[in-house]
């Protein structure tokens, strides 16, 4: 199981932690999913970073779905990277 994070990364707040219930990536779920992954809360400056953990055990962002990271503290360093500055748009789903 991943760890919780909370810390300041290039200036931006970004911080993560198991989701609790329900079913999804992002916000508001929790634990495993049934097949053995896991859920997990990123968020950065508060808004939500939609995240994915793959069947190998790496992790992917919204952001980009071809880099792999192995946790979603490395996911959300990338993340912010690659943001070079920008905010965050909330996902419609």
């Amino acid at each position: 199981m991943p760890t919780a994070f909370d810390e300041t990364y290039l200036g931006r707040h970004i911080k993560g932690w198991p989701a609790e219930g329900g079913h999804g990536g992002h916000t508001g779920h929790g634990g495993a999913d049934g097949h053995g992954l896991v859920e997990f809360v990123v968020r950065i400056d508060n808004d939500d970073l939609h995240v994915m953990q793959n069947a190998d055990g790496t992790w992917i962002s919204v952001i980009d779905h071809y880099e792999t990271h192995p946790t979603p503290r490395d996911v959300a360093r990338a993340a912010v990277r690659d943001l070079n500055g920008a905010s965050l748009v909330p996902l419609a789903v």
